[in-house]
């Protein structure tokens, strides 16, 4: 073979490895999950045991002032909630109840 026929064939075996290279590293990462999700979190949040909330107020809809502070006999359920969230309609009679 002539030597511009190798240094062309070594131009093109070297192109297609950098291709290569370039859609491996490019590549997006495997899904693990739906959506992002993951089998467990990576912390555990929440309540712990033994502590209280913060202390706070709140003004019900009829002007009543509730305040949640200090150790209670019961627990306190405290549910944010707008009037157009039809699954909220639907959880209060629920929580009445409680």
């Amino acid at each position: 073979m002539k030597a511009v026929s190798k240094l062309n064939i070594t131009i093109v075996i070297l192109i297609v490895c950098v291709a290569v290279f370039a859609v491996w590293y490019n590549r997006e990462p495997e899904a693990t999950a739906v959506f992002g999700q993951q089998d467990e979190p990576p912390m555990k949040i929440g309540p712990k045991a033994g502590l209280l909330a913060p202390s706070f107020s709140l003004q019900g809809t009829d002007g009543t002032t509730y305040v949640v502070n200090g150790p209670r006999e019961k627990a306190v359920l405290v549910n944010f909630w707008a009037s157009w969230c039809d699954p909220c309609k639907e959880e209060a009679p629920e929580l009445n109840t409680m």
